[in-house]
């Protein structure tokens, strides 16, 4: 449908991104912000399917960094509910030097809709408190868990606007607003460098507008059209790897409290603090009279505790020192930590995204090996096991575009084998395998991918196959090798640790 497709460009120092852990905006000088950063507002439909009126219209944020002469639009996307604006403020005040070498593209960040600048929903961290507990086993638990999910999704429903937001927040609706910004930009092609939930928008947007692709960087990127059991199982996978990755780094540290132990010393003693938990919830004397933690640490707790230490960017001494503190009695690194509105507002983007129905069943595990009952694609239909709205159906999508896929063997958020599964669907695209830990491998600014990765957005020339220490490249009609076993690849700075 036609809308205005008019960016208002605003004066940044009235604009400025909230503060977070990786920005402080007090410390910014704004009479003085850099001529290159450009801040701007897009009016675009609620709701794509329906003509652009005032009742069907929200305001995205964004903001560029814009070079003289641009050799061309690079849009990026963090993942998730991550903060986008906020991008383009770290590079343009030289905060970063993840974009290096990147400086000649018009640089183009927005937050997605339904966050922060870009009409941000309205959720309760206290109404989402009812969903905390663990995972249902059987009918009624389930059903005890749907009514809180109906609970919650209520509430964002009644308290955002405008009216029907919540039902429009999905990829299928961010895919549109970047080609709202494309066109808007003026753009006949886009680049594209998307991380984590960025990469499965990114692969989105290839589909829905082919002729608009320019160079895209799918890294990390969640698949589409693999089943929510088969992801879930995955994710178990890929956490049972990275623990066994702590205990590959412990045995290449003396100073690993289990080193003299041997192999298989940290899964070991992290199957004792869970038994331990079982049998009696560690207590914690600090949050005896605390309104913001419990004083008990159940082995649910340390399941969970673990997962957040190991989904995205794993310290692997802090979490060697976490266990080996707890077998002496203090549990208090699994205490939870508070809930955060960024992690609450992204599952309404999850729920407009995933809806293959949900049901009670064993989560059978392939690997038992570090105990995960939990994962995350599973939390997340639990989450959602109430949403009322129509959802579109995930299907694989099959690509003709030569695009660049980056993965890493022991990534426990996106396991390396929904990168493969991706790769499949893709049989012109490229997949690289960083050897190492964690999650989204651009950030990492001396790892060979991230060269690969800048040589490809810049020149569009997709690299040629290699395998060394730190990055193995698949070409186009090559065979996947398999996964790397954890003891076998280095830990430490070269493994991006």
């Amino acid at each position: 449908p036609a809308h205005q497709n008019t960016i208002r460009w605003v004066d940044c120092s009235k604009n400025v991104p909230e503060s977070s852990s990786t920005f402080n905006a007090s410390t910014i000088d704004l009479t003085s912000l850099p001529p290159n950063l450009h801040c701007g507002r897009l009016d675009v439909p609620m709701d794509y399917s329906k003509p652009f009126c005032d009742g069907n219209k929200i305001t995205l944020g964004l903001a560029m960094v814009r070079p003289a002469n641009p050799k061309g639009a690079l849009f990026f996307n963090p993942g998730g509910s991550d903060a986008g604006v906020v991008v383009a403020w770290d590079v343009a005040l030289n905060l970063t030097h993840a974009f290096d070498g990147l400086e000649d593209f018009d640089l183009l960040v927005l937050d997605v809709r339904g966050t922060f600048s870009s009409n941000p929903l309205n959720v309760s961290l206290e109404t989402f408190a009812g969903m905390s507990g663990p995972f249902p086993t059987n009918q009624t638990e389930f059903d005890i868990a749907k009514n809180a999910s109906a609970t919650i999704i209520q509430s964002w429903i009644d308290n955002s606007s405008p009216p029907g937001i919540v039902e429009h927040v999905g990829t299928r609706e961010v895919v549109q607003d970047y080609e709202s910004v494309r066109r808007a930009l003026g753009y006949d092609r886009i680049n594209f460098l998307g991380g984590s939930q960025g990469g499965h928008r990114a692969a989105q947007y290839a589909v829905a507008f082919p002729d608009r692709v320019g160079n895209f960087v799918l890294d990390s990127a969640a698949p589409h059209g693999l089943p929510i059991y088969d992801q879930a199982q995955d994710q178990v996978l890929g956490m049972n790897r990275l623990m066994l990755r702590a205990d590959a780094y412990c045995q290449n540290n003396a100073s690993c409290p289990f080193h003299s132990q041997g192999k298989g010393s940290v899964p070991k003693a992290f199957h004792q603090i869970i038994e331990t938990a079982k049998q009696s919830p560690y207590f914690i004397p600090a949050c005896a009279n605390s309104t913001t933690c419990s004083p008990y640490i159940t082995d649910l707790d340390i399941r969970n505790g673990m997962l957040a230490a190991l989904i995205v960017s794993p310290d692997f001494p802090v979490i060697l020192e976490a266990i080996n503190s707890t077998l002496a009695g203090d549990a208090s690194a699994f205490v939870s930590p508070p809930l955060t509105l960024g992690g609450v507002v992204a599952i309404p983007l999850l729920c407009n995204d995933y809806n293959d129905g949900l049901k009670v069943r064993q989560s059978h595990t392939h690997d038992e090996r570090s105990h995960f009952r939990l994962q995350l694609a599973y939390s997340h239909k639990l989450y959602c096991s109430a949403w009322p709205f129509e959802v579109p159906k995930q299907e694989p999508t099959t690509t003709n575009q030569s695009m660049l896929m980056v993965t890493a063997d022991f990534d426990g958020s996106t396991p390396i084998e929904w990168a493969t599964f991706s790769w499949n669907t893709a049989p012109k695209s490229v997949l690289v395998v960083r050897h190492g830990d964690g999650h989204v491998s651009f950030p990492l600014t001396d790892q060979p991918s991230t060269k690969i990765t800048k040589d490809f957005l810049n020149t569009g020339i997709l690299p040629s196959a290699q395998n060394s220490t730190q990055v193995t490249v698949y070409t186009p009609g090559m065979k996947f090798a398999g996964i790397s076993d954890p003891y076998d690849v280095p830990t430490g700075p070269e493994a991006g640790d």
